[in-house]
């Protein structure tokens, strides 16, 4: 669902830019939108290829190609008569009456029946892909939501990214770090060394991790806690790429 796709798009990319025009049209779904319980491997999948079309459509656009992702709701497709279901290995007793096992129920007795029509889906792409009907003037156009399900789940994804910013805006808008810039000798060396002396750190020390790569950020962070009284630890700092013992003081 990712690497096939991702690999052919490559390819095809490779050959559009010579000629200096193509477009390639990524069957998406609507599951990569926002995640749900039933589609643990799906959804991530779909949403994996979003983010590469989204950084491939950026990268070659200079070449004068372009990206459509289409992200497609239920249709009248065959897909229903095409579902199968395993009981081997069987549901897990802990997922038992969960929202995945009765979406798994529900898609194999063959009584879903969506209401989007597959005429009128590829009715829309053809004209945005052609630059006419509904998709004429659209041509700057990255992304074709089509269903109604997905109109639900697009404004789901929206009110979620409101929400975050109502409750953690004030954060997020807030770069009041003051600049620090590690030593060398810090910032360097081995790296096993430095995971070592994490784990030679005393149990009832005050940890503050920091996730993600040891970067000028990381450090700026660490110097803002600083600035606010809090004590931090910077051989953790500097091991932060490990999710190991994480205790905030």
């Amino acid at each position: 669902m990712y690497f096939g796709p991702s690999k052919l798009i490559r390819e095809a990319v490779a050959h559009m830019r010579k000629r200096r025009f193509g477009i390639v049209v990524n069957m998406s779904s609507g599951a990569g939108l926002e995640g749900r319980e039933s589609m643990g491997a799906y959804a991530p999948a779909k949403a994996a290829l979003d983010s590469m079309s989204k950084v491939l459509a950026k990268k070659i656009s200079e070449f004068n190609l372009h990206f459509l992702i289409v992200s497609l709701g239920a249709f009248n497709t065959n897909m229903v008569k095409a579902v199968t279901t395993s009981k081997n290995p069987p549901m897990l007793e802990d997922y038992k009456g969960s929202v995945a096992e009765k979406t798994i129920d529900f898609m194999a007795s063959g009584h879903f029946h969506p209401e989007g029509d597959k005429e009128k889906a590829v009715k829309a792409m053809y004209e945005v892909v052609m630059r006419e009907g509904v998709g004429a003037g659209q041509e700057g156009e990255r992304f074709l939501p089509l269903g109604r399900d997905v109109a639900s789940r697009v404004k789901q994804v929206q009110d979620q990214y409101s929400h975050s910013m109502e409750v953690f805006g004030h954060i997020c808008i807030n770069p009041g770090y003051t600049q620090a810039t590690p030593s060398s000798g810090e910032a360097g060396g081995n790296h096993g060394a430095r995971l070592r002396r994490f784990y030679e750190l005393p149990p009832s020390a005050t940890y503050v991790v920091v996730l993600g790569p040891v970067t000028t950020a990381a450090w700026n962070y660490g110097a803002g806690l600083q600035q606010n009284g809090v004590e931090v630890d910077w051989h953790v700092l500097l091991t932060s790429r490990f999710w190991s013992r994480p205790q905030i003081g």
